[in-house]
């Protein structure tokens, strides 16, 4: 992973209620609140879904924060974790937008699981 910009991730996250964590943060806990970004706005696209109410902003806010996660790849680094990642967050936006077109809980539960087994793993790695 490389180092990140913190005003970056503050956009990704669109929440200025973070932005003094988020300056302070190291690159491992920017990633984590990246995480948490998604799975916040996958579970609110989800609640929207549910009460009948329309779920693409939410699903629009986590595509972004998707993309901040693949912006903070080091594609400079050995081995093919990188592009696999990268691949991974492509196939996550792409479920995204097909949940925004199709109003559609499965992809967002197959976003959900997906970005909870990334940020299940990455908190284990030690900062």
């Amino acid at each position: 992973m490389s180092d990140h910009d913190p005003k970056e991730a503050s956009k990704a996250l669109s929440d200025a209620g973070l932005e003094a964590e988020i300056n302070a943060a190291s690159p491992h806990r920017l990633i984590q609140i990246l995480f948490d970004g998604a799975l916040a706005r996958v579970a609110a696209a989800q609640t929207a879904l549910d009460q009948g109410r329309n779920p693409v902003a939410m699903i629009n806010e986590a595509i972004g924060v998707i993309g901040g996660l693949r912006s903070s790849l080091d594609m400079e680094a050995p081995g093919e974790l990188p592009q696999s990642l990268d691949n991974l967050y492509e196939y996550m936006e792409t479920c995204l937008h097909e949940a925004a077109r199709d109003n559609s809980a499965a992809k967002l539960g197959e976003v959900k699981g997906l970005l909870e087994t990334l940020k299940s793993g990455w908190d284990g790695i030690a900062p």
